[in-house]
């Protein structure tokens, strides 16, 4: 006579998924550990959740600076750790009930999404975000950002107003199609920047800078996000 109780309990293991697998998915592919457990629920709400915080933090243009910005990385951090201990608890808790987005092509599919969600957030961080993220290559903005350091910039502050002589911008270059952040030290009539150095330093390669369109503005720099001097962190930049 076959063994009843032992097949019900192999048709409850068949039921769960793996833990570690869920944990590892939600964290490498935005949330693909809970498709793969059959509760898309889960990876929408938090997904959601997330995306509401991001929006509200741009809407109040809270994004360029530190604080907004801390909020933005804790943010970031909670999503992660909940994907890899509900993921992970979920996995050893639920019960697998199969979903009809549960097939290798509907993974596919969340993983081609997930990285194009990636680079579309890099496309429109500036634009629509309202905050940029650099590195200072040199010491030509000493002592406000000194070499190495990753500072924050508001790229929406020249929406509604003008540029102003003395202060450190981030322009796009349109010569050599890259960003870089230096003082405005004149404007001319037709709105054209000269920018240098603090203390009117310029290096040879600075002859791009000369006479740059307002309209290469890219934003203002707001703070010192990361220094080897963690004392400096959280600066305004003046």
């Amino acid at each position: 006579m076959p063994d009843i109780s032992n097949k019900t309990n192999e048709d409850s293991q068949n039921k769960r998924r793996n833990p570690y697998i869920c944990a590892l998915l939600n964290v490498l592919f935005f949330g693909l550990g809970y498709l793969y457990l059959g509760r898309a629920d889960r990876a929408f709400t938090t997904i959601a959740l997330f995306a509401l915080t991001v929006v509200a933090l741009s809407i109040t243009n809270s994004l360029p600076t530190f604080y907004g910005f801390a909020i933005f990385l804790i943010a970031s951090f909670s999503l992660l750790l909940t994907w890899l201990l509900d993921g992970y608890f979920c996995g050893r808790r639920d019960d697998y009930k199969k979903k009809w987005y549960n097939h290798w092509s509907c993974y596919v599919v969340w993983i081609i999404l997930s990285a194009s969600a990636g680079e579309i957030y890099k496309d429109a961080r500036e634009p629509m975000l309202g905050y940029g993220i650099y590195s200072a290559r040199s010491q030509i903005l000493a002592p406000d950002i000194l070499q190495g350091e990753v500072f924050l910039a508001d790229t929406r502050f020249y929406h509604n107003a003008s540029p102003q002589i003395g202060e450190i911008v981030v322009v796009i270059s349109p010569e050599e199609n890259a960003n870089f952040a230096r003082r405005i030290t004149a404007i001319s009539a037709d709105n054209h920047l000269t920018l240098k150095g603090n203390g009117n330093i310029s290096t040879p390669s600075d002859a791009h800078l000369a006479n740059i369109p307002t309209t290469n503005l890219v934003g203002r720099t707001t703070y010192i996000l990361y220094s080897h001097d963690f004392s400096r962190i959280g600066k305004v930049i003046q």
